[in-house]
């Protein structure tokens, strides 16, 4: 565009010198005669009137170009500013759109994970009724893992479905040790288990903590506030050396050959529990409630039964040396006090 108006000019200039040669030549070549002075001046005012007329139409017309490309650039620039604007506006409502859909999808993915859990749940639950050893085993293995990933934090879900899945599994192992058709070595395995990954073990030489729901309680009474059953439960050849059993009611429990050595099983009840050739030495049996109770065989050695009640309990073949009574041990009516004195003595 400047170009072309540059070429203006030079044109208009050529003209202007043309017409100046015009007025000393005449129309057919020679030369032209003198004109009046006044008719030449007059000629020669309007020439460079015009010529000046359009130099200064010419450099208005230069001063609006450059107007224009000024305004060109600036609306480049406010373009450019625009479209960067645009841009981040866009990326902004593109993130929460995707925050907006991820919420909305958020339920419909739980639901789905929780679906799958129960699924799961459900499938290893049924597979500890199945005809193939190998599939109990694996079935219980199952459902002890997800209660170990609970407790060891391994499990990241909200802990409200941690606690209703908790109350499941609890709920399905402890129906399945009490069991009459369960093969003994899936209910010692299973069993040793659940006192470890409820935390029922306590380490030597300590003591049971005092700080269990509701205080006192061991875990195996209440676990996270959820109340457990363990009556009737077939706990046959298990280990349950320094277990807290504090208060737990296992009335008609079967830990015969059970090992329960050092395990504090104060004021625990044993109601009509079958513990024939049970280890119990050295355990805590105070104010135990152990009527009833087959002990044929069982190992008594050093075990702590002050206040006891051992009314009904058989105890034919028990091992009595050391153990530790007081005058509210009850014990059976044929049971002969002078046996107990004697193997006190040998002790």
């Amino acid at each position: 565009m400047t170009c072309a108006k540059l070429n203006f000019a030079v044109a208009v200039l050529l003209l202007a010198a043309w017409f100046s040669c015009q007025s000393a030549w005449a129309p057919g070549g020679g030369v032209a005669f003198a004109q009046p002075p006044a008719q030449a001046e007059e000629r020669e005012a309007l020439e460079r009137a015009k010529l000046s007329a359009e130099v200064e139409k010419l450099k208005a017309e230069v001063l609006e170009l450059q107007q224009r490309q000024t305004l060109t650039g600036q609306l480049a620039a406010y373009a450019g500013v625009l479209a960067a604007a645009v841009t981040a506006i866009g990326g902004i409502l593109l993130w929460l759109l995707r925050i907006l859909l991820g919420r909305l999808q958020k339920p419909r993915l739980d639901q789905a994970r929780r679906l799958d859990r129960e699924e799961k749940i459900f499938r290893l639950s049924r597979d500890l009724g199945d005809e193939s050893t190998p599939v109990r085993r694996a079935s219980a293995s199952g459902l002890v893992e997800s209660l170990r990933n609970m407790q060891e934090g391994i499990d990241t879900r909200p802990k409200r479905e941690q606690q209703a899945e908790q109350r499941l599994i609890l709920a399905v192992l402890l129906s399945f040790i009490k069991d009459p058709k369960a093969d003994e070595a899936l209910l010692k395995a299973l069993g040793d288990d659940l006192v470890d990954v409820l935390g029922a073990l306590v380490k030597k030489g300590q003591q049971p903590p005092k700080g269990q729901q509701p205080p006192g309680h061991s875990p195996l009474k209440a676990f996270n506030s959820q109340k457990l059953d363990f009556q009737k439960v077939r706990l046959p050849d298990v280990f349950w050396r320094w277990v807290d059993g504090r208060e737990v009611d296992f009335f008609g429990a079967d830990f015969s050959r059970a090992s329960l050595r050092d395990a504090f099983l104060n004021r625990a009840i044993f109601y009509g529990a079958h513990l024939e050739q049970c280890v119990l030495r050295d355990a805590d049996l105070s104010d135990a409630d152990m009527r009833d109770a087959f002990l044929t065989g069982a190992d008594l050695r050093g075990a702590d039964l002050r206040g006891a009640d051992l009314r009904g309990a058989k105890l034919q073949g028990a091992k009595l040396d050391g153990v530790k009574s007081d005058d509210k041990t009850r014990w059976p009516e044929d049971f002969d006090l002078a046996v107990l004195r004697l193997a006190s003595t040998a002790a």
